[in-house]
């Protein structure tokens, strides 16, 4: 995904267009700025959470989604001689049922699943993480905007069977511009399967700054730097506290297409009926990967792209503050096949 740069707005539209009641003009263009530099740049970014209110919409779309499927070579477990395939699959999307306003009610989901086609492996050969989410603003005042939302989850095995993997999310955000170039936003989250702190609400503040119309830089538990040296050429470094880290390259050739190389540390968690219910089932992988956007028409984006996944691991614990290893998966070479729409 392009992250663009926080859009300046110089002049007001009329106060009707804008209702009192609804987030002003000024306010939501940095907010929705804000939110896509927060964004990760996955191909499958998250939209059950604020992201689904705040990611900026094209035109007067309501309607987004994106999927792919990552292609592994036969590869093996550790301590088992016979072969196994990986497939990953990843999808995202977004309704919102307002279009005067560029924030307004919206749900969303996301959908992971990995599947492994040894059958000797010691765990499921599936594992879901599927989850849903409704949001909405609710107020704005003296500078200030509120915002919430809430759903729910499931991650685990035997196809929504699993009684322990059902799981509650909810968000509630406050923020505001602090000058022309600078904003801040405080956090309410709750994920019920979150990869550390699962159980508890997690309180954050993140700051914003444009040191130039080109670099912006991001404090907070979301930390990251946005250089555009061209306009073709976007650089953006993520790490998001405690186990996400994304590197992008992304370069603009033409109207239709575009270059991009990424580098991803990912983390995953589910229940599977072989454990206890406070344990989890976590999947470690890093990924990097070289591909080609294609933009036939302004509704529907193809991605073909070749990675190479290391560093995989399972492993077993409520939380990453004491994780147990269970079985290390070979390195593989994959293909990425994407495809986006919207309208």
């Amino acid at each position: 995904m392009l992250i663009a740069p926080i859009p300046v707005c110089k002049t007001r539209p009329p106060p009707a267009e804008y209702p009192a009641h609804m987030v002003s003009y000024r306010t939501r263009q940095w907010v929705i700025g804000l939110t896509s530099l927060l964004s990760l740049c996955t191909s499958a970014s998250a939209q059950s959470d604020q992201s689904m209110l705040l990611t900026p919409w094209e035109d007067n779309r309501i309607v987004e989604a994106r999927g792919s499927a990552m292609i592994f070579d036969r590869g093996h477990m550790e301590n088992n001689s016979g072969g196994m395939h990986l497939t990953q699959v990843e999808s995202s999307g977004r309704w919102r049922f307002d279009t005067k306003h560029p924030i307004g009610p919206t749900v969303g989901y996301d959908y992971l699943l990995l599947s492994m086609s040894d059958q000797h492996q010691p765990f499921p050969a599936q594992l879901t993480d599927t989850s849903f989410s409704a949001g909405t603003p609710f107020l704005y005042t003296h500078g200030w905007f509120f915002m919430a939302g809430g759903g729910a989850g499931y991650a685990g095995d035997e196809a929504f069977g699993n009684g322990d993997a059902w799981y509650g999310r909810g968000f509630f955000l406050t923020g505001r511009e602090l000058s022309t170039t600078s904003q801040i936003l405080f956090t309410i989250d709750y994920n019920g399967n979150r990869t550390i702190f699962p159980d508890i609400p997690m309180p954050a503040g993140i700051y914003h700054k444009s040191i130039s119309d080109n670099l912006d830089l991001i404090l907070g538990p979301v930390m990251g730097v946005i250089w555009s040296p061209t306009d073709r050429l976007t650089l953006d470094l993520r790490y998001e506290i405690p186990d996400v880290v994304d590197l992008l390259a992304k370069y603009k050739l033409n109207h239709h297409w575009s270059l991009y190389a990424t580098f991803q540390d990912r983390r995953s968690a589910f229940h599977a009926d072989q454990l206890p219910s406070d344990r989890r089932l976590f999947f470690h992988q890093r990924r990097a990967e070289a591909g080609l956007h294609f933009t036939p028409w302004k509704f529907a984006e193809l991605t073909l792209a070749a990675g190479y996944a290391f560093d995989q691991e399972f492993e077993r614990g409520w939380d990453l503050r004491d994780l147990d290893h269970i079985a290390d998966l070979s390195d593989e070479p994959y293909l990425r096949l994407g495809l986006a729409l919207s309208y």
